[in-house]
């Protein structure tokens, strides 16, 4: 058994770091074991998020790969009551397709993914205004075409949550497409037209499905939207109204990436919305 999957080595991970608190964390990996890496971005995420609502104490976050890795942390945590570690997963489509997870010791993000909790709309346009030095064209470009996107976009997600029941998604992967059109030089990214064709995607649903859409279809919100989907919509507008601010196409979204991380690190209270705070507030109470 391995120092990073025994019951002492996850209690002695607080020694062992020199830290207070040891965070699991879904993320890819390359390696068997948790990895530390504090340059991805969903590490900087947490341990931003961590020092908002933690009061202080230091925290290593490691990532463990999928959902499936996490909980079986999680449950060798709780079964050793092990008091100096936490973990947070991924919400998915939980509470929609499935019950909520609320458990000691886990907490799962308030959106679909930590994207959908990082990339506010105020963080968005905080970005693109460092990035363009202030081009408030650009800023006013770019506001009512994420707003129009991403409320469209929740809408067709009520349809993806329900297709999940079946194994199915409705926005499939294509290369770079993401299984979606975009285009940021409409006054609506995300057309009639391309919705049409998204909407002839959607099977006939069974009685199950039909519960999950009705359900969700109760409080549409941003929080549904996958969040490499919404993150990749949300770039790729910013990514137009930079170039057309600046005469300069952006090769990749990277240098919004960096600036938006550097701007949630130094205040991430100043970012996440009303409902977020509260959300992790209650949440890091009540798993601590």
């Amino acid at each position: 058994m391995t120092f990073t999957r025994s019951v002492s080595g996850l209690s002695n991970y607080k020694y062992f770091f020199s830290s207070d608190i040891t965070l699991y964390v879904e993320g890819r990996l390359n390696v068997e074991h948790p990895a530390e890496d504090p340059s991805r971005p969903d590490t900087k995420f947490y341990q931003a998020l961590c020092s908002k609502y933690l009061n202080g104490r230091s925290v290593k976050v490691k990532l463990v790969g999928n959902r499936k890795n996490a909980l079986d942390y999680h449950k060798k945590i709780v079964g050793s009551k092990i008091d100096n570690s936490l973990v947070i997963i991924d919400r998915d489509f939980d509470g929609i397709t499935l019950s909520d997870l609320e458990k000691p010791k886990l907490i799962l993000t308030c959106g679909y993914s930590w994207e959908n909790d990082f990339w506010t709309e105020e963080l968005l346009l905080y970005t693109l205004s460092s990035v363009t030095a202030n081009d408030h064209n650009a800023v006013d470009y770019a506001k009512p075409r994420i707003r129009r996107t991403l409320n469209r976009l929740a809408k067709l997600s009520v349809a993806n949550a329900a297709m999940h029941i079946d194994g199915k998604t409705l926005f499939k992967s294509n290369g770079k497409s993401k299984g979606i059109a975009i285009s940021p030089s409409l006054s609506f990214p995300l057309s009639s037209k391309e919705c049409k064709r998204l909407a002839k995607l959607i099977p006939s649903m069974c009685p199950a499905m039909s519960g999950v859409q009705q359900l969700a279809s109760r409080n549409i919100s941003h929080r549904l939207i996958q969040g490499h989907l919404l993150e990749f919509v949300a770039l790729k507008i910013l990514a137009y109204a930079f170039s057309s601010s600046s005469g300069t196409s952006i090769g990749n979204t990277t240098i919004l990436m960096n600036v938006a991380l550097s701007s949630f690190e130094r205040d991430p209270g100043y970012f996440v919305t009303d409902e977020v705070d509260k959300y992790y507030k209650r949440e890091f109470r009540r798993a601590i």
